[in-house]
């Protein structure tokens, strides 16, 4: 479980996320308690979450009825999560963006041709020429414009 407890600014992850516990679901019926998060497992207390987003696969192993709905930022959302965070509710796979705690507007959850399109990111996202954020030509979701120079 990845733990925020600091601020995540102007960053994003695309890698697939797995959850596998073997404590709960289908192994003895409990329900978990816990389930994934697409950008962190759990946002802390004043901890903040800006200009970031998701778009890792979501695969959760667990009995249908097992655990927690996979979540597109965070599964415990304890913190702040600014309303220019961003999910792709297709390549995820998740409808919510915080599965338990403060909740994230459903509106942040994007399609997949929306994270290909820098009209859907809200004014705190520098595109500009010199911006921290570029979308490069096909692209299916922002890089940071450093690594345009890589």
């Amino acid at each position: 479980m990845n733990v925020n407890s600091g601020t995540i600014t102007q960053s994003y992850a695309t890698g697939p996320v797995t959850y596998n516990p073997n404590y709960c679901g289908h192994f003895g019926g409990n329900a978990c308690l816990e389930g994934p998060g697409a950008l962190v497992g759990w946002n802390l207390g004043t901890v903040k979450i800006t200009q970031s987003f998701a778009t890792g696969t979501i695969i959760q192993d667990l009995a249908p009825t097992g655990g927690q709905l996979p979540a597109g930022i965070a599964n415990n959302n304890e913190g702040l999560i600014g309303r220019d965070v961003y999910w792709d509710t297709q390549t995820t796979g998740a409808t919510v963006g915080a599965a338990q705690g403060n909740a994230v507007p459903v509106s942040q959850g994007l399609t997949s041709p929306q994270m290909g399109s820098t009209a859907s990111f809200g004014p705190t996202w520098d595109f500009g020429a010199n911006g921290v954020w570029a979308m490069p030509t096909g692209a299916t979701h922002p890089v940071l414009r450093w690594q345009l120079a890589q």
